[in-house]
C-alpha cells in the first residue's frame, strides 16, 4: 500500500502541529508509527520547516505519513508518524511555489552522469590544448 497509489499532496506543519500528532500517535495503541517524542522534545526549538506527505494507510482512518524535517543548520531528516485522516486532511497544503522549489532541489540533487570514455578524451584533449594557449 505504499508509495505512488497513495494522495499525492504535501502539506505544512508547525512544530506545534507535530508535537499534538506526535502525542495522539503515541497514546494510540493501534498506532506504530509515533514519529521520534524525544528527537522533538530536544529539536523543536531548531525546526525551520515541517512536511508531511500520504506513503501508505494503517487502516480505515489512518495514514502512514512522511514527516521531513528542516533544522536551522540546513540539516534534515525524515521519520513516519501515523496520523487520522480528519487531522492530515486540516493542515495546510504547501503552497505550489514552495513545491517547484522541492522539485528543483531534487533535480539539481540527483548525481551526474561520468562522460563517455570517447568524451572524457575529447575533454583531455581541450584542456590540455587551452593550458598550452595560455
Amino acid at each position: 500500500m505504499y508509495g505512488f497509489k497513495s494522495r499525492g499532496d504535501i502539506k505544512m506543519l508547525t512544530v506545534l502541529d507535530l508535537e499534538r500528532l506526535t502525542t495522539l500517535a503515541s497514546a494510540n495503541p493501534k498506532w506504530s508509527a509515533e514519529g521520534r517524542p524525544e528527537w522533538l522534545r530536544e529539536q523543536g526549538g531548531n525546526i525551520t520547516t515541517l512536511m508531511a506527505t500520504v506513503i501508505g494507510t494503517e487502516g480505515r482512518s489512518v495514514y502512514r505519513c512522511l514527516i521531513v524535517a528542516v533544522l536551522a543548520d540546513k540539516s534534515k531528516c525524515n521519520f513516519t508518524l501515523d496520523v487520522s485522516i480528519e487531522d492530515f486532511n486540516r493542515l495546510p497544503d504547501v503552497p505550489l511555489k514552495e513545491v517547484v522549489t522541492l522539485a528543483h532541489k531534487y533535480l539539481l540533487g540527483v548525481p551526474p552522469l561520468d562522460l563517455d570514455p570517447a568524451q572524457k578524451e575529447s575533454w583531455r584533449f581541450w584542456k590540455n590544448f587551452n593550458d598550452r594557449a595560455d
